[in-house]
C-alpha cells in the first residue's frame, strides 16, 4: 500500500515502527527511500529480522518519543553548558532531513534504553517525499 503524497515526516517514521509490530513486510518497505527498497529486497531483511525477532522474542513495541518539559529544560541547560565552555553540541539537521525519536516498551509498558533516533529524507525518486533514509531498531 503506498504512502499518501505530502505525508508528515512523523507519520512515515510511525508507519514504519507500526509496520514491524504488525509483521506488514510490504508497508515497512514502502517506507524506505526508492535506493534502500532495491537493496532490502534483494538482501536478507535485515531491519525486517531484527525488528520482527525483537517484537515476537521481547514482545517489544514502538512509540514515538516526546519529551517532556523538565527534559527538554535539562538538555537546553546541559548545551548551554556547553556552549559556555566554547563546544558547541547542537548539529543542526541538513535541509531535507529529519531526525525523529521513538522509544521501545516492554510487553508491561516499561520503557527499555533510551529514545532512538531514526533518519527521515526526502527522497527524489519518489517525488521528494518523505522516507526512511536509517533507522534504530
Amino acid at each position: 500500500m503506498p504512502l499518501e503524497p505530502g505525508i508528515e515526516p512523523e507519520e512515515v517514521a510511525t508507519r514504519f515502527y507500526q509496520a514491524i509490530m504488525d509483521n506488514n513486510y510490504p508497508a515497512f518497505l514502502e517506507c524506505f527511500t526508492q535506493w534502500h527498497k532495491e537493496r532490502e529486497k534483494g538482501r536478507p531483511k535485515l531491519y525486517w529480522g531484527v525488528g520482527r525477532k525483537l517484537v515476537d522474542e521481547k514482545g517489544y513495541t514502538y512509540k514515538i518519543h516526546k519529551p517532556s518539559f523538565l527534559e527538554k529544560a535539562r538538555l537546553l541547560k546541559r548545551a548551554a553548558d556547553k556552549v559556555t565552555d566554547g563546544r558547541d553540541p547542537r548539529r543542526p539537521q541538513p535541509k531535507g532531513q529529519k531526525k525523529i525519536f521513538f522509544q521501545r516498551y516492554l510487553r508491561t509498558g516499561e520503557k527499555t534504553g533510551y529514545p532512538m533516533p531514526i533518519i527521515l529524507v526526502k527522497d527524489p525518486d519518489t517525488n521528494n517525499e518523505w522516507r526512511v533514509e536509517l533507522a534504530t531498531i
